[in-house]
C-alpha cells in the first residue's frame, strides 16, 4: 500500500506541528493512505547512476 510518507510531495516540517503534502498543500502524516498525486520517491542510488551518466554526455 502506498502512503504519503513514502511520495515526493511529502513535507516533513520542524516549524510545524503537522507534516505537509506538497501536491495539495494540506496537513497530512505519514501513515496515511496515499492520494491520487501519488508518485514514489526516487531511490538515492538510481540519482547518483543519473547524475553521473549526465556527465558523460
Amino acid at each position: 500500500m502506498e502512503t504519503c510518507g513514502k511520495c515526493r510531495h511529502f513535507c516533513r516540517a520542524k516549524e510545524n506541528v503537522k507534516d505537509l503534502c506538497g501536491a495539495w498543500e494540506q496537513p497530512t502524516f505519514a501513515k496515511r493512505a496515499a492520494c491520487g498525486f501519488y508518485m514514489p520517491k526516487a531511490r538515492s542510488h538510481t540519482q547518483t547512476h543519473a547524475l553521473a551518466d549526465n556527465k558523460k554526455a
